[in-house]
């Protein structure tokens, strides 16, 4: 059988392109490895003791549904709500013995930040308000430019064009800001006076934009530092209820997805067409393709000249954060009204990860759906370079040690936490993420957003070839939700100026063959 488009991996960008290709009438497969959807969007669940506990892949916020965000826009266009509820506030950072409450509300935010940070010193109130402003004013400015730019990043001069109409004249002067470093701007209005604050743009830049703020341009450091300003939200059941309700909008429509279907080769045949090939044997044939996976892993998934493309641009990019990751389920001795994610920004490195923070999320004390009465859950994640653990030697000391180096920092920061009322643990490197979501290396958090790329370097959407497509945290925006739904939303848009949508339709096709498993089992 062939189809309009194969799309590889179900991801949340996989999966936005792929439910707003099936709304479009396309006749839609999308193939996912696991035997769940969601990619580092997922749970994953873990049995003890006759009980159930279903964990988040890694610690994480979900933003992204405000209006002019992309998460916001593929609940209009497919016409669904996804199941979470708003967190307010939604983060608590620690540094230097304080802990530094990430409000929504921005005044309350800006005086939070002065009196944490500047309270005593030399820098005012009205310095820091400035300075917030500006990333504020930006960040909206950000979100309004994706949603109404899908030719983002251009790729020829009639994108430049696009671009050139579509905004007003006015917009024009904030793109000096792609050209000026976060740390800079810092300067500028005096705020380096205080080097826990620089620290602390560090460390949220870190997990938002993979890179510090001297490396970040302003432009792309704005949504990242004030994301915690705009609504965060938290998913009962984890966040595979949000993908498991994706799927099911998008089979509603007549999209086919087919679980444990690990795709090994893809070749563009001779009508420029696309043949992927799976593990288990499986052959499928479509128009158009889709590709959710790694440009690192396209590398090896190719062949031609297609391989040829793909091994260039991983040699220009070739470094990727990976992510030494814990799950913990615990007694419920947490307070109630404890924050559900904190930063730990550290005054020493964990140990072989070469990181300054560690990340913590925790479930709702109330999420039945995820944890029995009584128990919390706690996903933890900081940054690590991926080559330390691939090398057998002393691997298991190696993450012995990072592990008791995070236990207890976590210890001695986090309200009512204590190792002693740990039901049980779980520790990741890359080397596990390779072998769980085959991204190569374990790299999973995208491609680091820097000043040195400049727009005409960016990865898109679009490719040299003809109705090839990338989505995912390796091309732009990055990493995230938010970022990987607009990724998905810029390659349908690049898609359609090459395929004209069916008249109506298609009749909803479920005839994938028995072999391939297509309800996610739990």
């Amino acid at each position: 059988m062939r189809y309009d488009f194969i799309v590889i991996g179900s991801g949340m960008g996989g999966m936005s392109a792929a439910a707003l290709l099936a709304k479009y009438g396309f006749r839609v497969l999308t193939l996912e490895a696991a035997h769940v959807p969601g990619g580092c969007s997922s749970s994953y669940v873990i049995k003890k003791d006759g009980r159930k506990f279903v964990f988040e892949s890694g610690a994480t916020t979900i933003v992204g549904l405000d209006d002019h965000q992309p998460l916001s826009y593929l609940e209009r266009e497919l016409d669904m709500k996804f199941p979470v509820v708003e967190l307010n506030p939604s983060m608590t950072v620690h540094i230097s013995g304080k802990a530094v409450t990430r409000y929504k509300h921005r005044d309350q935010w800006i005086r939070e930040c002065y009196d944490k940070f500047f309270a005593g010193t030399s820098v005012d109130v009205e310095r820091v308000s400035a300075f917030w402003k500006l990333v504020f004013d930006l960040s909206d400015f950000v979100w309004k430019v994706s949603e109404r730019n899908a030719a983002f990043p251009p790729e020829s001069v009639s994108d430049v064009w696009e671009l050139y109409k579509k905004n007003p004249i006015g917009d024009f002067p904030k793109l000096v800001y792609l050209f000026t470093s976060a740390f800079k701007v810092m300067c500028d209005y005096g705020l380096d006076a205080s080097d826990d604050f620089r620290r602390f743009c560090d460390e949220q830049l870190m997990i938002t934009a993979q890179a510090s703020c001297e490396k970040v341009p302003m432009l792309y450091a704005a949504p990242c530092l004030a994301y915690t300003s705009s609504s965060n939200y938290y998913a009962y059941g984890g966040m595979i209820s949000m993908m498991n309700a994706l799927v099911e909008k998008y089979q509603s429509l007549g999209g086919e997805i087919a679980y444990r279907a690990r795709v090994t080769h893809i070749t563009q045949l001779r009508d420029k067409t696309y043949q992927v090939n799976t593990e288990s044997g499986n052959t499928f044939e479509a128009r158009n393709l889709i590709s959710n996976a790694t440009i690192w892993n396209m590398a090896e998934m190719t062949d031609g000249k297609l391989q040829c493309h793909f091994q260039k641009l991983s040699k220009k990019f070739p470094f990727g954060w990976g992510a030494f990751t814990m799950s913990l389920a615990v007694e419920n001795t947490l307070p109630d009204d404890l924050s559900l994610h904190h930063q730990l920004i550290l005054d020493g490195k964990v140990p072989f990860c070469n990181s300054d923070s560690i990340f913590v999320s925790l479930s709702m004390p109330d999420d039945r759906e995820r944890q029995p009465d009584g128990t919390r859950l706690l996903a933890v994640s900081t940054h690590t370079k991926p080559d330390v653990w691939f090398t057998p030697e002393d691997y298991a000391q190696k993450k012995s040690v990072v592990e008791n180096f995070i236990l207890s920092k976590i210890e001695q920061t986090i309200p009512g936490f204590s190792r002693e009322k740990i039901l049980f643990k779980n520790a990741s490197t890359p080397k596990s993420w390779q072998e769980w979501v085959y991204r190569k290396q374990g790299r999973v958090g995208g491609i680091p957003n820097t000043l040195e790329k400049n727009v005409f370097e960016l990865v898109g959407a679009a490719t040299p070839f003809k109705n090839l497509y990338l989505v995912g945290d390796t091309v732009y925006p990055g990493q995230g939700m938010a970022g990987v739904c607009l990724s998905g939303r810029n390659a349908v848009y690049r898609a359609l100026q090459h395929e004209l949508p069916p008249l109506k339709l298609s009749t909803p096709t479920r005839s994938l063959e028995k072999k391939l498993e297509t309800t996610p089992e739990w």
